[in-house]
């Protein structure tokens, strides 16, 4: 009896510590998984885009535990490449001197960025003697500051990891102010319709127009030197005023004019390299407006500061039309009428009806815009808009130019 009381005791004692270890290793990978997610999630929060190496931490050179020691010494950590250009390349050398007793050794570690490359000129420096460290940075964006650098590690136990760092400021070789885009606000068939934009280097000295090329039979162009004001409020070393009026007379609706500027520096390549000054670089800018003329149009479908008609999305089976007003001053006697009309694509229809009553001094008119059942598919929006122009028999509107924005399925 007593001995199976005892055997069964020792049943129990184990059973409990078999479940106490069973609790504890269950805990423990609880706490494990508990640990990889909060790293997995720690890690996800660090974006590619910061383009930073994790540092190898296994490459460090052996730091003796007894002299002889090597000691690491630089007049400087840190280089200021001042103003850099856009797609340029510049480098610096620091110099690493070895002022120990033992050999100095080198290894590169982290670096900032991709574009920083820490180049060393040798792993190993003899005491007494120094070699170059070389950092060099390529910009391809342009950035008020910047700031990139490198770890290089060592075996001096008294500077095992020494930082190096170049800043600066990154600028375009030229920006025209406006950029791209001038802009004629209120065109008007009496005149003048004048704007002045500039063209201005953070890099070139004397920056100058050699030509101009733009269509004479709209435009009339004229370069001159900046005010220094102007010059200073965009912090450039050079820059060129460029006025520019466009004649009266254009077809009614927004126009777009492009002008090209020739100028008398070379151009930087995507391979950072300059060209060759017998061909400068060349800026493009577009002149843009809207005039309304003796015509004004209303309706919802259509966007005024853009001369834009929208007829949406629709099926190819039903089509789609979208009708406008249209008050004409100093119309003809008979009407507005359309004398021709070329349309891209061709399946768009135009048509302009006389309504008659007469709003002030002009008289109504609708004008309709219609994509008749049984066409293509296709989108035509934006960056493909679809165009019409149309001539007219109105002497001082003898064209009218529009965009069309529409998909239809």
């Amino acid at each position: 009896m007593r001995i199976g009381v005892l055997l069964l005791g020792i049943a129990v004692f184990v059973g409990a510590a078999y479940g106490v270890v069973s609790m504890l290793k269950g805990y423990q990978v609880a706490q494990r998984q508990v640990v990889d997610s909060h790293m997995k999630d720690e890690h996800a929060g660090h974006s590619a885009a910061e383009h930073r190496k994790p540092p190898d931490l296994k490459k460090r050179p052996k730091v003796s535990e007894t002299p002889p020691w090597p000691k690491a010494v630089l007049d400087r950590t840190e280089f200021d490449f001042g103003r850099m250009e856009v797609g340029e390349e510049l480098e610096h050398d620091f110099v690493i001197r070895n002022e120990g007793e033992a050999d100095l050794e080198l290894v590169q570690g982290d670096t900032t960025c991709q574009c920083t490359i820490s180049q060393l000129e040798g792993d190993r420096i003899p005491a007494g003697q120094s070699a170059k460290i070389t950092l060099r940075w390529h910009p391809t964006q342009q950035s008020d500051t910047f700031e990139k650098g490198a770890e290089i590690r060592t075996n001096d136990p008294q500077n095992s990891s020494i930082h190096l760092k170049i800043i600066g400021m990154v600028a375009p070789r030229f920006v025209t102010n406006p950029p791209e885009i001038w802009e004629i606000r209120e065109y008007s068939d009496s005149g003048p319709n004048k704007t002045t934009g500039y063209v201005f280097s953070p890099i070139v000295e004397d920056l100058q127009i050699t030509r101009l090329i733009y269509d004479e039979n709209r435009m009339t162009v004229s370069v001159r030197e900046a005010d220094p004001e102007a010059i200073g409020q965009m912090r450039s070393k050079s820059a060129i005023a460029v006025d520019v009026e466009v004649k009266p007379g254009l077809a009614v609706g927004t126009f777009s004019l492009p002008l090209k500027l020739v100028t008398n520096a070379q151009e930087r390549k995507a391979d950072g390299k300059l060209g060759s000054i017998d061909d400068p670089a060349v800026l493009e800018v577009r002149v843009i407006g809207r005039r309304e003329g003796p015509i004004r149009i209303l309706g919802n479908a259509y966007i005024a500061e853009e001369g834009v008609v929208v007829l949406g999305s629709f099926s190819v089976d039903d089509g789609k039309s979208v009708s406008l007003t249209l008050l004409v001053r100093e119309a003809p006697e008979e009407g507005l009428r359309i004398l021709s009309c070329e349309a891209d694509p061709e399946s768009i229809e135009v048509q302009i009806d006389p309504v008659g009553k007469a709003v002030g001094t002009a008289i109504r008119h609708t004008m309709t815009f219609k994509i008749p059942p049984g066409t293509t598919r296709m989108v035509r929006r934006n960056e493909v808009p679809a165009t019409v122009k149309i001539k007219t028999n109105h002497p001082l509107a003898p064209e009218m130019v529009f965009q069309v924005h529409f998909t239809s399925y």
